[in-house]
C-alpha cells in the first residue's frame, strides 16, 4: 500500500478493550506495544488510514443549518478506493475526526455536486473549537475499520 505525504498509516487494536503499553526505545521515541494477555489468547493488529488536510467550513443553505468541510479531492479518491468495504448505508464511511483538539465520530456522506466526501462538523464541536462557516481548519482524519471479525 502506497502512502503519500498527507496520508500516515496508523494501528488500532481490533479487539479496544485491550490496553497499550507505551515504552520509551533508544533515542527518545516512544513505542506502542499492546498489552499481552494471558498465554493462549492473542491480539490482532489492523491498520486504518489516517489523514491530515485543510479544509473551509461552510453552512447547507437547508432548513437545519448543517454545517459541513468539503474534503479534498486526493484525500476523497484516496478514501473512496481503499473503503468499499468500510462503506455503510448510503455510501457513508465511519471515521474518527479531530479539529483543534476537539475528537468525535462520525460518518463521511459521499457528495455527488463536489464528487467528494462531506465531513458534517456538530454543533458541539464548533461551538468548544470557536468556529464559524467561512473558516479554514486543519482536521485529522482516521477511517474506522470494519467491526466484522477478519476473515
Amino acid at each position: 500500500m502506497e502512502t503519500s505525504s498527507n496520508e500516515a498509516l496508523t494501528f488500532k487494536p481490533a479487539i479496544s478493550t485491550f490496553p497499550v503499553a507505551a515504552q520509551l526505545a533508544p533515542g527518545g521515541s516512544w513505542i506502542r506495544k499492546p498489552w499481552r494477555p494471558p498465554a493462549g489468547r492473542g491480539i490482532l493488529w489492523r491498520v486504518t488510514p489516517s489523514y491530515a488536510f485543510q479544509a473551509e467550513l461552510w453552512l447547507y443553505q437547508g432548513e437545519a443549518g448543517w454545517h459541513f468541510l468539503t474534503l479534498p479531492a486526493e484525500v476523497a479518491d484516496q478514501i473512496a478506493e481503499i473503503s468499499p468495504a468500510a462503506r455503510k448505508a448510503f455510501g457513508s464511511v465511519k471515521v474518527t475526526a479531530e479539529v483543534k483538539g476537539h475528537v468525535w465520530q462520525t460518518s463521511l456522506f459521499p457528495d455527488s455536486k463536489s464528487a467528494s466526501y462531506l465531513l458534517p462538523v456538530k454543533k458541539a464541536v464548533r461551538d468548544k473549537a470557536h468556529l464559524s462557516a467561512g473558516d479554514s481548519v486543519q482536521v485529522q482524519l482516521d477511517i474506522e475499520p470494519d467491526s466484522s471479525p477478519p476473515s
